[in-house]
């Protein structure tokens, strides 16, 4: 090797080339050591400082909550203007009638202020709202002036289809009660008591409910003919109906004190 050529292997080499490396990994010096770490302890402080110190649109919102939750003061001139004309606190401002003493209808608080944080223009969710409503008005205005038979029609089937169902649950739910209590393990059918839910898992993060019923008798049988079907074994059996909510003594006492077997009779 000649005398030019410089040594890689040196340390004088070495420490011309670590001024240029300013990796945190490759700190030679104490001074760029202490640096880095006071760069390091500057930046937790200011991020401990910024959880500590509050914004100041945090310290906004509070002072405005604060003096709107604050009673004006007695020695407010406003106030005390207020009383020589006759407001006491606790009342409501404005003329009474002559004829009625009572302020239960007139606002004893003034009308609380509503600050808007989006950006959206005043009034544009109560437009939205009116809207809305006006377009579920004119649709059911339109139902009714297509075929007013035809829309009362289903308005009244939708009703009997939803009270069918509340009775044949109640109904469902008295013949398992009962069954029970006296032991009887089976329903007479398998629509005679309640379905039965049960939980179904395809994978392990994943639950299905599903309910258990015999497809191949519930198909066969309508709603309303099951609430028949269960009503009247419940009377036969039991003495009891749902509508009166009665477990009678026998059926002579049935037949005496229930109206009937459907909604209807009572």
């Amino acid at each position: 090797m000649s005398d030019d050529e410089p040594d890689y292997l040196s340390d004088e080499f070495l420490v011309q080339c670590i001024p240029n490396d300013v990796r945190p990994g490759l700190l030679y010096h104490a001074g760029q050591k202490r640096k880095h770490e006071l760069l390091k302890q500057q930046e937790k402080d200011n991020v401990e400082n910024r959880k500590k110190n509050k914004s100041q649109k945090q310290i906004e919102e509070e002072r405005r909550e604060q003096g709107l939750n604050t009673a004006i003061g007695a020695d407010n001139k406003g106030f005390q203007m207020l009383q020589r004309m006759g407001f006491k606190p606790g009342t409501s401002i404005g003329l009474r009638s002559r004829e009625s003493t009572s302020t239960s209808s007139s606002i004893k608080e003034p009308v609380p202020i509503v600050i808007k944080s989006d950006r959206k223009g005043l009034g544009e969710k109560t437009k939205k709202e009116e809207t809305r409503a006006k377009i579920e008005e004119w649709k059911q205005r339109r139902e009714q002036l297509a075929d007013p038979n035809q829309y009362r029609n289903r308005i009244r089937e939708d009703v009997i289809i939803k009270e069918i169902n509340i009775d044949l649950k109640r109904a469902q739910s008295a013949c398992k009660t009962l069954n029970a209590q006296n032991n009887v393990v089976e329903p007479p059918e398998i629509w005679f008591w309640p379905p039965v839910i049960k939980v179904k898992e395809d994978d392990e993060d994943e639950e299905d409910l599903e309910e258990e019923q015999n497809d191949s008798d519930e198909a066969k049988v309508e709603p309303p003919e099951q609430l028949q079907a269960v009503t009247r074994y419940l009377r036969s059996e039991y003495f009891y109906c749902i509508w009166c909510g009665t477990n009678y003594d026998n059926e002579e006492d049935l037949e005496n004190s229930c109206p009937g077997n459907s909604r209807q009779e009572h």
